[in-house]
């Protein structure tokens, strides 16, 4: 066994694979319970498989609504940490139009569904188009 998969054991799919799509109001639960836990025990705390279970619909992936719930965050985290000038203009201009989107029901819908690869032990941005993401926000929302 190498040594990352020892450290990083393998919950999701293959890296590039595209993650399932999944039920809006599951990532709205996810992103509600999240929030919760980040707000009363900051810095934050893991939650377990058998919790997601429990509050997601039945037969609900709890790997793919807990990893584009991860984006969701990933993104929340941005739009509340990146200063102005400190990413490059195409992704900054993405960032503060998400923002006002953030915990609306229309960012759930489009996170739930938009095209998303799982990552493993990879970290090199976002594993999905943000641009389209922020397209299909803007459009659903109008």
């Amino acid at each position: 066994m190498l040594e990352s998969e020892y450290f990083m054991p393998r919950w999701t799919g293959r890296e590039n694979e595209l993650v399932p799509p999944v039920n809006a109001a599951d990532v709205k639960i996810a992103w509600n319970l999240s929030e919760d836990r980040r707000v009363k025990n900051p810095p934050a705390i893991a939650i377990g498989r058998d919790f997601w279970k429990q509050k997601l619909s039945a037969g609900a992936d709890v790997n793919a609504v807990t990893y584009r719930n991860l984006m969701l965050s990933m993104i929340w985290h941005l739009c509340n940490n990146t200063e102005v000038g400190q990413a490059p203009p195409d992704f900054q201009n993405c960032i503060e139009r998400l923002a006002k989107w953030l915990g609306s029901d229309v960012l759930f819908a489009v996170i739930a569904r938009i095209p998303l690869q799982w990552l493993n032990n990879t970290p090199r941005g976002f594993p999905f188009d943000l641009e389209e993401l922020v397209r299909q926000v803007e459009q659903q929302a109008a």
